[in-house]
């Protein structure tokens, strides 16, 4: 916390994995029986009382109660939600959703968002399906923290859908922020060297006391500094109707090149943003 306020940014922690899952199966107890139940209970506790005496407050860290539930697990995720609301109502709840073919219906979503503080929905199943539009944009309009996030292990997925377009993704719904899993894979301990080995879906690569990035990576990074570059177009632009459409334009093309489509679709519109914004500062 100390090195974050000497660099003038804000860190915060999350408690993850799966802890509904994880706690009881550490102590050898079967979930969802009053037995897990007390010991969910208690588990929240102490860990609440260890964030506070670390001087961590509320929302400076939460829990991610469950990693991608299958909607099956929907009463069991219901139920460790509804514990912790009761014994640490002021603790900050995430969950993520995950792809097809374990995507939630609308009708269970709904049963399980009032205890959630940040939801994370996967790119594919959620922001790409547009019978879940409706829903989102509705949650973002409430308030609620929404999340987009892709998860994919594979090196070879298309740079521009899944790794450019990410932070395009937050841009065009106005979201709490981007996840990507995972950020490096690299097995070893200081003085490791395994900048040649294969990743798992990382997109750094360790090299002794440093990383190698990736071109997965490096696609990621072009994604976030197009978005800086809309978010300068939008300071200067005000309240200029004509400008504000222009941009909501490009950002929904940007988001809708498919997979295999054109692969300097970004690059062309953040030289057109570019462009404009060299206009505007050149009156």
């Amino acid at each position: 916390m100390a090195w974050a306020k000497r660099c003038g940014t804000r860190v915060t922690f999350q408690v993850a994995f799966n802890a509904y899952e994880v706690v009881p199966r550490m102590y050898g107890v079967k979930m969802d029986t009053p037995e897990s139940d007390r010991l969910w209970a208690s588990w929240l506790k102490a860990v609440a009382a260890l964030m506070r005496e670390l001087g961590l407050g509320w929302k400076d860290w939460s829990i991610e109660v469950w990693d991608e539930p299958h909607p099956k697990e929907v009463e069991s995720l219901l139920r460790g939600l509804r514990i912790l609301r009761e014994v640490t109502p002021e603790m900050m709840v995430t969950v993520p959703f995950v792809s097809q073919p374990n995507h939630y219906p609308l009708a269970e979503l709904k049963r399980v968002m009032p205890y959630i503080d940040t939801v994370y929905f996967h790119d594919e199943t959620y922001f790409r399906n547009p019978g879940y539009h409706d829903y989102i944009a509705s949650l973002v309009a409430s308030g609620k923290t929404v999340y987009h996030y892709t998860c994919s292990t594979r090196m070879f997925e298309d740079l521009d859908r899944e790794f450019r377009q990410n932070a395009w993704m937050a841009e065009r719904w106005n979201l709490g922020g981007n996840n990507l899993f995972h950020i490096v894979d690299a097995q070893g301990g200081t003085g490791a060297s395994d900048w040649k080995a294969p990743m798992a879906g990382g997109l750094l690569y360790r090299s002794y006391g440093t990383f190698v990035p990736s071109v997965r990576y490096m696609a990621l990074r072009q994604g976030v500094q197009d978005v800086k570059y809309v978010a300068a177009l939008k300071k200067l632009g005000g309240n200029d109707r004509v400008t504000m459409d222009s941009i909501a334009k490009a950002v929904r093309l940007v988001t809708e090149n498919p997979a295999g489509g054109d692969p300097h679709l970004a690059d062309k519109v953040r030289d057109k943003v570019a462009a404009r914004i060299l206009t505007l500062t050149s009156r």
